[in-house]
């Protein structure tokens, strides 16, 4: 078992991280897993490539923030942008962790989990948009997301987003993946004292609403997806 302090499982210390790549943090238990995910599937003809890594509290408070306020869009579960001016705070707080974690809740805190496309799908200066359509059939990466789930768990790695109703919860994510020796230990960690104890500290846009509805919170965006 691997072994956090309450800042580094909440994303406000980044000691136990190491650069893998330019600009790209990762736990220092999980490289030579991501390096072996990375060769294998090279072999079988995938660039796997990160485009998501570690992110800080900081970073997931001020996404966070910004769409509390109104500087980025939320959407409801069918993708269409909401008029936040008529939601209530519970309802915004609720619309937002659909495709945003809580700040301090965040799997991206931990170094251990990477949000990946395959580099061979896009030409010249295309990007990935990290969306559903890039995942299925005919997306640029089906073909990786296929292999990844025939050979992701074997590899050391599990999809905590993967399996959703849709109705409730966070949204599918098939490009999330998970290092699942870290991971295991960063989720009993992030006990529901931890994340108040949180919370109350280093406060953000409606975290008294979370508070306030901690157990609804928790038990809809967080718990359900330990992997």
């Amino acid at each position: 078992m691997y072994s956090f302090t309450d800042q580094q499982i909440t994303g406000l210390d980044d000691a136990l991280l190491v650069e893998l790549y330019p600009n790209h943090f990762v736990h220092h238990a999980s490289c030579e897993a991501v390096k072996g995910l990375q060769n294998n599937a090279i072999k079988a003809g995938f660039d796997i490539r990160l485009a998501s890594s570690f992110r800080s509290f900081a970073r997931q408070k001020s996404i966070w923030n910004e769409k509390c306020n109104g500087r980025r869009p939320v959407y409801d579960r069918n993708n269409t942008v909401l008029d936040i001016k008529v939601l209530s705070p519970f309802e915004l707080a609720d619309h937002i962790c659909f495709f945003s974690a809580i700040p301090g809740s965040s799997r991206h805190h931990w170094g251990c989990d990477f949000d990946v496309y395959d580099l061979n799908g896009f030409k010249n200066n295309d990007k990935p948009q990290l969306i559903k359509n890039e995942y299925t059939l005919n997306g640029p990466n089906y073909p990786m997301f296929q292999w990844l789930q025939a050979h992701a768990q074997p590899l050391g790695f599990a999809f905590p987003y993967l399996h959703v109703d849709g109705k409730c919860g966070v949204a599918y994510e098939p490009w999330h993946i998970s290092h699942v020796k870290v991971s295991q230990s960063a989720q009993k960690l992030l006990t529901p004292d931890t994340l108040i104890r949180c919370w109350q500290n280093n406060p953000f846009l409606l975290s008294d609403v979370i508070l306030n509805n901690f157990d609804y919170f928790y038990a809809t965006y967080i718990e359900p997806y330990h992997v």
